[in-house]
């Protein structure tokens, strides 16, 4: 089994997003605060979570699934160890197979981190490739381009698939919550 290279691409500063009357508000009836003075209240939690979009075959993807893994930059640790228990990770699928020229262009699956290091595995005698655990949910599978423009890390749609290709992106959790949506509504909407 061979990996896709995944490597770690930094991020922008996150967007306040707007609506037409302004940042959108809080929940907390009267008095709420806006989400651009959101962050001068004190917080009671505080999520530390990094989330992450890895970019891979979807042939890797589905023995990732099967397995309970992620696996990234041909087995090596380096980048694997920027992951931490409870983070989010999405899968990008550009193509079917490494090397195929047939595209795909779709999110393909969704899980979390479940493991605190990354662990070596043998897969045959000259390959031992490191891998984190990852729950993963059932999700559908969605096209990313009707995405495009709702994603901050994408600054220009003309070439919308550059960010896609460092292999392993954090995102905001905004632009998470946006692929994550699409993903879960595609399972929760599909025919049955």
């Amino acid at each position: 089994m061979t990996s896709a290279v995944c490597h770690i691409a930094p991020t922008r500063p996150p967007r306040v997003p707007t609506t037409p009357h302004g940042p959108p508000r809080v929940p907390g009836g009267v008095g709420a605060v806006s989400v651009a003075t959101a962050s001068l209240a004190p917080m009671t939690h505080l999520d530390t979570r990094r989330h992450w979009v890895c970019s891979i075959s979807l042939e890797h993807v589905l023995l990732g699934v099967e397995g309970g893994f992620a696996q990234a930059e041909h087995g090596r640790d380096t980048r694997l160890r920027a992951l931490r228990r409870g983070d989010p990770i999405a899968f990008y699928s550009p193509r079917v197979a490494p090397g195929s020229q047939v595209t795909l262009q779709q999110l393909t699956a969704l899980g979390e981190v479940s493991d605190d290091e990354p662990h070596q595995v043998e897969v045959r005698p000259d390959f031992r490739p490191w891998r984190r655990r990852v729950d993963f949910e059932e999700v559908g599978r969605v096209p990313i381009r009707p995405l495009i423009a709702l994603l901050g890390f994408v600054t220009d749609e003309q070439r919308w698939g550059l960010p896609f290709r460092s292999g392993l992106l954090e995102v905001t959790a905004g632009d998470f919550g946006v692929i994550a949506g699409a993903m879960r509504d595609a399972v929760t909407h599909a025919p049955r």
